[in-house]
Formats: structure tokens, C-alpha cells, sequence
């Protein structure tokens, strides 16, 4: 039986094909309204956030960063907080709307995230976010895409299992289910390590090369 991603329960390829791209243009959605919505703070808030990234790029500068092994456990944590939270939604009838909405607030964090260093900060926002943000999101954000379209089609299997037809098992569509979560971790643990330890590195360089 050969494997495919998130094609349980006889979806055929077309089908999964646009569950992603339905993934893919929520994650978008969210992080076009993160970005936008830096334009909803008060004039108040703003200075607050950009006081607090100024205290956070003036201690970076003179090394004033978590220890690395503390930061990995603290994003290992957060990470796989995300990926149980996915799997459990999918494995329910009524969970399908709710990994919808984690999809779109991952991608308005992203955005928000991004968004505030290049508004409040400049270019050295911007080399921030390029170095630190951007980079380990190349590993979270397709394991968050490809659990959560998985998710989705095993809600969506179970749905058409139990108001539509009874005649499959739902067995192997579990099984398929079950077998990303290893790979959807390992893709996360090296995530969390290049957040622990490269991004601070990569961070406090940009940090040098801005202040002269």
C-alpha cells in the first residue's frame, strides 16, 4: 500500500491537492491580517513595543539572551503543544473548524511578528526577521500545514464514515494519520534548536553590523 500524505480514507489526490491550497491561502490570510493589524495599535501601544524591542536589541547586543538549552525547551515545548493540540482536533467530527482557526493564528503570529520588527525597526527589523524569524518557520510552518491538512482529512473521514458510509475502516486512515507525527517532530526539534541556538547568534551579528 503505498503512502500518501494526508489522503485517507480513498481521497484522491485532487481532493487533498485542494485542501492544502485551502491551508495554505487561510495560513496567507493570517499573516496578511498580523501585518495589517500593527495598524490598529494606539499610538501608545506602539511605543511600548518599541521600547520593549530596543531593550531587547540593546541587551542583545552585550550577549543578555536566554540560556540556549532554557530557550530550546521553552520552543520545544510550545512546538509540540501545536502538533498534539493539531493531531487531537483531527482525530474528532466536531474539530475540523477549530484546526482552521489554528492555521489562520499561526500565520497572523507570524505575520504580527514579522510585521512589528520591520515597522518599529527598519532594515534592522527586517535583517532580523530574515535571520531569526524567517529560517526555523521554513521547518514549523510545513509541519503545521502538512499535520493540519492531515487532520482535516481525517475529520473529514470521519464525518463521511459516520453520517455518510460504514463500509471502510477507518484503520489504516489512522495508522497513515498517526505515522506523520514523527516526522512533523523531528522537523520541529531542529526547528527549536536553530531558534535555541542559531538565531541568537544570527541575531546578535545583525545586531553588531547595524550599531557600527
Amino acid at each position: 500500500m503505498r503512502f500518501r500524505v494526508g489522503q485517507p480514507l480513498g481521497y484522491q489526490p485532487q481532493q487533498v491537492l485542494s485542501l492544502y491550497v485551502f491551508a495554505l491561502a487561510l495560513f496567507a490570510t493570517g499573516i496578511a491580517f498580523g501585518a495589517l493589524a500593527i495598524g490598529f495599535l494606539s499610538p501608545t501601544q506602539k511605543h511600548e513595543l518599541s521600547g520593549s524591542l530596543g531593550l531587547f536589541f540593546s541587551e542583545l547586543r552585550h550577549g543578555g539572551v536566554a540560556e540556549p538549552e532554557l530557550a530550546f525547551r521553552y520552543a520545544l515545548g510550545y512546538h509540540f503543544k501545536v502538533l498534539g493540540l493539531l493531531w487531537l482536533l483531527g482525530l474528532s467530527v466536531v474539530g475540523l473548524p477549530f484546526i482552521v482557526v489554528v492555521v489562520f493564528l499561526k500565520g497572523m503570529v507570524l505575520g504580527f511578528t514579522v510585521g512589528l520588527l520591520v515597522s518599529q525597526s527598519g532594515w534592522e527589523g527586517f535583517l532580523f526577521a530574515l535571520t531569526a524569524v524567517v529560517p526555523p518557520n521554513l521547518l514549523v510552518v510545513p509541519a503545521v500545514l502538512v499535520m493540519s491538512v492531515a487532520g482535516m482529512a481525517f475529520s473529514l473521514s470521519l464525518i463521511r464514515h459516520h453520517f455518510l458510509t460504514r463500509r471502510q475502516s477507518l484503520w489504516p486512515a489512522f495508522l497513515r494519520y498517526a505515522a506523520l507525527v514523527p516526522v512533523s517532530t523531528l522537523a520541529l526539534a531542529v526547528a527549536s534548536w536553530f531558534q535555541a541556538y542559531l538565531s541568537p547568534a544570527m541575531m546578535r551579528l545583525v545586531a553588531q553590523m547595524v550599531s557600527g
